[in-house]
């Protein structure tokens, strides 16, 4: 069971899911894990703790029809690579004036992980993201921020300003973004990451490249919940129609490994290795 929303009912439940990533060939918070997209896997966790005010923040069409409601928020941030994005990573914070938890929506959730984020309760701003020493079931090196919960709404506007006015002048090492934004809210080095935050430490990770995908699921146990509901489903189906043998299975070689193909849109593959499914360029397949 989940416990009460910091400040009652009226926190709100953002998930980001914005900007712009040229090496991704649909958003990443759309690749599913076990057959469910990252973002589905968020609001199903979010809603089986009983929050109701969940949407989702974007600049793509491509999350129409996730069953909750779309805030579409102009954001113009880049990321080619890592940390050498263009524009400011500030902006995909959705402008609201109301208490909002802010959700990262390309990070792979545990389920108590999302617990522990809706019931912590706070009257300022709280970070919740990865700190060493890492459980065994983490899939990185390093420290990845996972969400923020925001009560003080004035001063997360004050530290988006401060943010880019302290890039404009220079004062971070690099292009600021999650942790750059803590480091200026709890003040001090802005450079220098501030370690009071809460920590989750089991398989939660966010996927920054493609192929962490692998890496990530690999990771996770996949839940009794879905399992039960994928073998009702698939029961039903069998009752009513027998599911037909697969002749001529259509294959592609990706990157040194062989997928099945599940579908061929234009100039994109979707890929599957039996667990996720992805879309890759037709370019990038071998022989192809």
């Amino acid at each position: 069971m989940c416990g009460p929303f910091a400040i009652g009912e009226k926190m709100k439940y953002i998930i980001m899911c914005g900007g712009n990533y040229p090496k991704w060939d649909s958003p990443r918070q759309l690749i599913e894990i076990h057959g469910e997209p990252i973002v589905a896997r968020t609001i199903r966790l979010l809603k089986a703790c009983g929050v109701k005010d969940i949407s989702i923040s974007t600049n793509d069409k491509a999350f129409n029809d996730l069953g909750v409601p779309i805030l579409r928020h102009k954001n113009e941030h880049i990321t080619y690579g890592y940390n050498d994005g263009v524009g400011d990573w500030c902006d995909c914070f959705f402008p609201t004036d109301e208490p909002t938890t802010y959700i990262f929506g390309d990070v792979v959730f545990s389920p108590e992980a999302i617990r522990t984020i809706v019931d912590y309760e706070t009257d300022s701003i709280m970070l919740f993201a990865s700190k060493a020493p890492f459980s065994k079931q983490y899939p990185k090196w390093y420290v990845e921020p996972f969400a923020f919960k925001v009560a003080d709404t004035d001063l997360l506007k004050w530290a988006v300003k401060e943010v880019k006015r302290l890039d404009r002048a220079g004062a971070f090492h690099r292009r600021p973004i999650a942790w750059e934004l803590w480091n200026v809210i709890k003040g001090g080095d802005p450079n220098q990451i501030n370690p009071h935050y809460v920590a989750i430490n089991d398989y939660t990770c966010d996927i920054d490249k493609p192929n962490e995908a692998y890496q990530v699921e690999a990771k996770i146990p996949k839940e009794a919940s879905i399992m039960a509901e994928k073998k009702t489903t698939a029961k039903k189906t069998a009752t009513r129609k027998p599911k037909a043998k697969k002749l001529n299975v259509d294959l592609a070689t990706y990157k040194g490994r062989t997928f099945e193909v599940l579908e061929r849109n234009d100039n994109r593959v979707k890929l599957t290795d039996g667990m996720i499914h992805f879309w890759v360029r037709a370019t990038d397949i071998d022989g192809e």
